[in-house]
């Protein structure tokens, strides 16, 4: 027998199963603001801890929109004070800690 010698079990035809639909919360959504297009394809940091990010410029308290992973390369456009605004390979432009950001 090939394939290993199982057997081929019969699926029933004519039902198709699909997930229940689900409403994501507005939360979910990223700003246009926040997209740039087309996405860098040069970087000039890298991310050495992961890092929250904000879609507007954190406020003391404020909750981060995501977090990037460790390693994530990202374009700098600017900085202000302690903030770094970056744009990663998917073209999401947000704010990051400064101190989390390493030269390549």
């Amino acid at each position: 027998m090939s394939g290993g010698g199982r057997r081929r079990v019969a699926q029933p035809t004519g039902r198709v199963l699909r997930p229940k639909p689900v409403t994501l919360p507005a939360s979910a959504v990223i700003p246009s603001r926040n997209l740039i297009e087309p996405a860098p394809q040069h970087f000039t940091h890298r991310l050495v801890r992961e890092a929250p990010y904000f879609f507007e410029k954190p406020a003391k308290g404020a909750v981060p929109a995501g977090h990037l992973p460790a390693g994530t390369p990202v374009l700098l456009l600017s900085t202000q004070g302690r903030t770094a605004w970056v744009a990663d390979r998917r073209g999401l432009h947000v704010a990051v800690a400064a101190v989390t950001l390493q030269k390549i």
